[in-house]
């Protein structure tokens, strides 16, 4: 009787338990929507400090730029015309090189260099190039052009920023920036501050770990070229969209970050699938061990219950069968119930047989008395 009564509550526990957690199912898919915004958020949130963080960087580099284009040196060093570079400005040179070098203090390592309209001289801060040591120059550039070509470009916009792609052979290698040109009013500039912007410096920005991840990036400028990838080689996606945006790219679904910096780089993230469900396992984490918990504690508590009570049930049972014929018990309140009634009128049954016994017991007496009169 008590291994059946025991299984009967453990049933009932277990199966109470078992509804709760099914009416919990909703709160975690809920939790599971949650976590999984939080991480879009915090991405979205991170990538943004970072952009704002490099657009400082290059307002910053903005007004070195005008500081280093002001000082006399650089003015005499802009008149110079074509090569070779005379003697007697070997001195200028170093002053402006020695300037580049303080101002690039201010300023994270861009490896910025100074240049002029009219000459070949290309002042960095640690050392003074010309077209005879563009090698240098061009390691740094990875542009794959001339010394001619990249000066060229350099001065045939009147734009105050632009940017131009890094690249060696296929692999996007970084951006280059090229600062102040025009002073905004149409008026050309005869200087330039060229800076670069390299790939590791661009995933960190990005907080995307290269080509191993299963996520992609790609930085873009106003008209909509493409000046830097990871992980991509399609066209520019709409530059607008809704926020957490879903698309399908070969086979691999993704969520898109788009993000426009002060400074005029636009700054697409694809989040995948697989890098979002990552983070709510590890987000996750903590509550489900803490619900798993909570279900072998309840489970445990359940086991306690049900023996406490079977046993307890079992003891009263035992102590109120007066009748054993060998029935089997459904429903052990009713049988209690049953119990105790059969008890009280057996016990009415026992009352009304002693008032019949002392009635009887009292007229013997009486006759007793009258006989001996």
């Amino acid at each position: 009787m008590g291994s059946k009564l025991f299984m009967k509550y453990i049933r009932k526990y277990l199966g109470v338990l078992g509804f709760s957690l099914i009416l919990l199912a909703p709160v975690y898919i809920a939790i599971y929507q949650g976590t999984e915004k939080l991480i879009m958020a915090e991405t979205y949130s991170n990538l943004e400090q970072n952009v704002a963080d490099l657009d400082t960087q290059i307002n910053k580099m903005n007004i070195i730029t005008e500081l280093l284009r002001s000082n006399e040196y650089a003015k005499k060093i802009a008149k110079i015309e074509g090569e070779p570079v005379p003697t007697d400005s070997y001195a200028m040179l170093k002053v402006q090189e020695f300037l580049v070098s303080c101002f690039s203090l201010r300023v994270e390592n861009f490896n910025e260099h100074f240049m002029f309209r009219k000459n070949d001289i290309v002042i960095s801060a640690q050392e003074i190039l010309s077209s005879s040591t563009y090698q240098s120059y061009n390691n740094f550039g990875q542009t794959d052009l001339s010394f001619e070509e990249f000066h060229q470009y350099v001065f045939q916009d009147e734009t105050a920023i632009r940017y131009l792609p890094m690249t060696a052979g296929d692999k996007s290698c970084g951006v280059i920036g090229i600062l102040n040109v025009s002073d905004g009013m149409g008026l050309s500039r005869d200087t330039a501050l060229i800076f670069e912007l390299n790939k590791e410096r661009l995933n960190e920005i990005l907080e995307i770990e290269g080509e191993s991840q299963t996520d992609f990036a790609y930085i873009a400028n106003k008209n909509g070229e493409i000046l830097y990838q990871v992980n991509y080689s399609g066209e520019v996606l709409e530059q607008e969209v809704y926020e957490n945006q879903r698309i399908s790219l070969n086979g691999q679904k993704y969520t898109l970050i788009q993000l426009k910096g002060s400074s005029g780089l636009y700054w697409t993230l694809g989040i995948s699938n697989e890098t979002i469900e990552q983070g709510i396992v590890s987000v996750n984490r903590i509550i489900i061990i803490y619900m798993v918990a909570a279900v072998i504690g309840m489970i445990l508590i359940c086991v306690f219950s049900a023996v406490q009570r079977a046993s307890a049930m079992n003891g009263i049972m035992k102590s109120l069968k007066h009748n054993d014929n060998g029935e089997k018990v459904k429903n052990e309140f009713r049988y209690i119930a049953r119990e105790i009634n059969d008890l009280c009128d057996e016990n009415e049954n026992y009352k009304v047989k002693i008032d019949v016994l002392q009635k009887s017991i009292t007229d013997r007496k009486k006759k007793k008395i009258l006989l001996r009169g």
